[in-house]
């Protein structure tokens, strides 16, 4: 059963990582194609198409990952109560990051001058609010991932 699941979940892995890249190569084929003295308006439409589907990509994976992380700690605390600590903890973490960024968001509105091109409806205040937040949650979560490694490293050393 466990053999199974691991070539399961590779599979999922390389599909994933696959999507992610041919993603990745629309937009930047699109910004190579750009000609040297195209304008902002120009840019804003040549590229307007696989930005959005990058940024929904990105949006759908984060989605997704924090999901399962809150699902897999929920199914840890109730499979293995004595042991669930670390999964409380993982999870009480994980919404203390959200709320310490959603706090830090300020939510103020762009002008026309800062967003040149942009005249959609989403410069509101709440969808500002939740973007600074995903921002600052990923720089977050990537500062954490680094220490967590310098650390892992450093303590091998010293053992």
């Amino acid at each position: 059963m466990t053999n199974t699941l691991s070539k399961i979940l590779s599979i999922v892995l390389v599909v994933l990582l696959v999507i992610s890249l041919a993603l990745t190569l629309w937009f930047f084929n699109g910004v190579s194609s750009l000609p040297d003295e195209a304008d902002h308006t120009a840019q804003i439409e040549a590229l307007a198409q696989p930005l959005g589907a990058l940024y929904n990509w990105a949006l759908a994976m984060m989605i997704v990952s924090i999901g399962s992380a809150i699902l897999f700690s929920i199914a840890n605390v109730v499979l293995n109560f004595k042991n669930s600590i670390r999964g409380l903890l993982t999870a009480v973490t994980m919404v203390a990051i959200l709320v310490i960024t959603y706090s830090m968001s300020d939510g103020a509105i762009f002008t026309p001058e800062q967003l040149p091109g942009y005249s959609g409806p989403d410069n509101v205040p709440g969808w500002i609010r939740l973007a600074d937040m995903l921002l600052y949650t990923t720089y977050a979560l990537f500062g954490i991932s680094i220490l967590a490694t310098v650390y892992s490293e450093l303590s091998k050393v010293f053992k």
